[in-house]
Parts: structure tokens; C-alpha cells; sequence
């Protein structure tokens, strides 16, 4: 095999995985997707499996008539480059729905959202 052919596939080998793991595909969030809380979360945090740009990512948390209930204070934590949260106005009984449309440093964007329901039990 050609030392040049040899070369490009050893490139390969070890770019491409690294590249794909850059991805910022979501793994967790507090609160949990489908979680039914007796406290109201006073923030909804994200963690992503990769770093993601801040000036290009989106966070929103909106109530079931479809009013936006977050602060618009999208913050990427500074001990962690592939973690966002966004703040929540005081909220009332009734499922929430957080947004996200996140840009990796990789330059891929990741979208989706996910409900969580908090029932005030007073």
C-alpha cells in the first residue's frame, strides 16, 4: 500500500472520530426530560456531549398556552464549555417545554425540546 494512502486513512482514523464526538447532542438536563417536580426549578440547565458556541446557541422554556416563561439569560458555564441554562420566571402549576437550538464548536447544530411538569402542591 502507498505510504500516502497509508497516511491519509491513519488521518482519517484518527480525525474523524474525534470529529464526530464534537457534536453537541444533548445527554442530560435538569430538570429532567418528563419530570414532574413539587418545587419550581428556578433554572433549566443542559449538558451536551460536546462544546458549544454561546453566540449562537438558543435556549426557551415556554408554558402550555405558548408564553415564553424564561429570563432570555442563556449562560454556557464557565467550569464547563458543553453546559447552558438558561433562568425561569416564578412559575405556576402546568407543563413547561424547553427549546434548544445549539451550535457546537464543530460548527453542527443540534435542535430539539423536551416537558417537564410541575405540580404546586400547596
Amino acid at each position: 500500500m502507498p505510504r500516502r494512502l497509508i497516511g491519509m486513512l491513519i488521518v482519517l482514523l484518527v480525525v474523524l472520530p474525534a470529529h464526530i464526538g464534537a457534536h453537541a447532542k444533548l445527554i442530560r438536563s435538569e430538570p429532567k426530560r418528563d419530570a414532574v417536580l413539587s418545587t419550581a426549578p428556578l433554572r433549566v440547565h443542559l449538558w451536551f456531549q460536546g462544546r458549544i458556541e454561546a453566540r449562537f446557541s438558543q435556549v426557551s422554556a415556554w408554558d402550555a398556552t405558548g408564553k415564553q416563561v424564561d429570563t432570555r439569560d442563556v449562560q454556557v458555564s464557565k467550569e464547563d464549555a458543553a453546559s447552558v441554562s438558561i433562568g425561569l420566571a416564578p412559575l405556576t402549576s402546568g407543563t413547561y417545554t424547553v427549546k434548544y437550538r445549539i451550535l457546537s464548536v464543530d460548527s453542527h447544530m443540534s435542535e430539539g425540546q423536551f416537558s417537564f411538569t410541575f405540580a404546586d402542591r400547596k
